[in-house]
């Protein structure tokens, strides 16, 4: 497709393929036809299924197979409803995951019968961040919706896409990407400068710089540090150790569970 001719959906779609997306699953409306061609077009595979909620269980499979986020393509009203349960499910299960709602304009939906609801007001209590699509900020917003489906914690987003806005024209223009942060906290020899404790022996000394609680955010799969358990795997790590130093500089550790 001609750059020329870009959709607001196209520019969503492309987006998600940059991020390693290559599977879609969902039911389809009229309100997300272009947003199902768009992705087709990107290259991401549209597949159909007999319920949100059983798409939405595919898509995380999936994620947990390729390491991409998880698409999952709903209708408005009803459509985006059924999806609630496996939104709230990736949300506490920490799956990363896009859900693409259809909507119509502002100006219809005054004069709409039925089916219409506030989206994002249902959607905002399970997910990390909700976003209404604009044709300007397409390029914007699909990249701050993929950045905080995949950054920690994982999990769902929500973008709820306007049928005008979808099939918009927009002017290319340079991606804007989030940059990655910094490490949060210094590694390896920064470590052993910073607090200088390379070669003491004394083990009552290094007590004083050996507390350390590491969350399972840190062992997500592709990260050079894995979980213990799963090093050397490519299992999805839902484990969390931890080591703490006691005042005599003795250390204790284990498998805290998923939800330390």
């Amino acid at each position: 497709m001609p750059e020329a001719s870009l959709r607001a959906a196209d520019i969503l779609a492309r987006r998600l393929y940059e991020a390693g997306c290559r599977h879609a699953f969902g039911m389809p409306g009229g309100e997300v036809l272009t947003l199902v061609d768009a992705l087709e077009k990107a290259g991401i595979r549209f597949t159909l299924t007999r319920h949100e909620n059983a798409a939405g269980f595919i898509a995380e499979g999936v994620h947990h197979r390729d390491g991409a986020a998880a698409i999952l393509v709903a209708t408005l009203g009803p459509g985006a409803l059924n999806a609630v349960n496996v939104v709230a499910n990736a949300h506490q299960d920490r799956v990363p995951m896009v859900l693409l709602t259809g909507c119509v304009d502002a100006d219809e939906a005054l004069s709409y019968t039925h089916q219409v609801l506030d989206h994002q007001a249902v959607f905002r209590p399970v997910t990390k961040a909700s976003f209404r699509l604009t044709a300007g900020g397409a390029d914007l917003i699909a990249d701050r919706a993929v950045s905080e489906a995949l950054a920690p914690r994982p999990g769902p987003v929500h973008i709820d896409v306007p049928i005008g806005v979808a099939d918009a024209r927009v002017a290319t223009a340079q991606p804007r990407r989030r940059v990655a942060a910094s490490p949060a906290a210094p590694q390896g020899a920064d470590d052993e400068e910073r607090y200088g404790y390379e070669g003491r022996t004394d083990r009552r000394d290094r007590s004083e710089v050996r507390c350390c609680v590491v969350g399972c955010a840190r062992f997500r799969v592709g990260a050079p540090d894995r979980c213990p358990l799963h090093r050397g795997t490519d299992r999805a790590c839902m484990h969390a150790t931890a080591e703490a130093a006691t005042g005599d500089g003795t250390g204790t550790g284990g498998d805290q569970g998923a939800g330390y």
